[in-house]
């Protein structure tokens, strides 16, 4: 059985010069594709939230740059943003089991679970 999978939207790439209203829009944004992702994997449903990484790295970049009362208002949102990914994270594990880290090692694991070489022959 394959698991229906849902890619979010692409946003437009933030500035790195970005006002810390920017900021904050890009990581509310960012929490609702998540919260979404969440919703969804409770209903045996994913996400493909490629790129999130990114945007947060790109966000935390821009907020460093921000003078620092500024960058300190963002402090409390970047940690929701944790929160909600701790939570995501356990629902993924509670519907899909412990899924491996590495998408690269899913061939790998796919062989090995059949008894054949990752090239198909065994």
């Amino acid at each position: 059985m394959s698991t229906p999978e849902t890619k979010a939207a692409a946003p437009a790439a933030l500035s790195p010069t970005a006002t810390a209203a920017e900021i904050a829009a890009e990581l509310e944004q960012v929490a609702g594709e998540i919260e979404f992702a969440h919703q969804l994997a409770g209903q045996g449903q994913m996400l493909d939230l490629t790129g999130i990484d990114a945007r947060v790295a790109v966000a935390c970049r821009a907020a460093q740059a921000l003078p620092s009362s500024e960058a300190r208002a963002l402090v409390d949102q970047l940690g929701q943003l944790v929160a909600q990914l701790d939570r995501l994270a356990a629902e993924l594990v509670h519907q899909f089991g412990n899924l491996p880290k590495d998408a690269e090692v899913l061939p790998q694991a796919a062989a090995e679970a059949y008894g054949k070489s990752p090239g198909g022959q065994g």
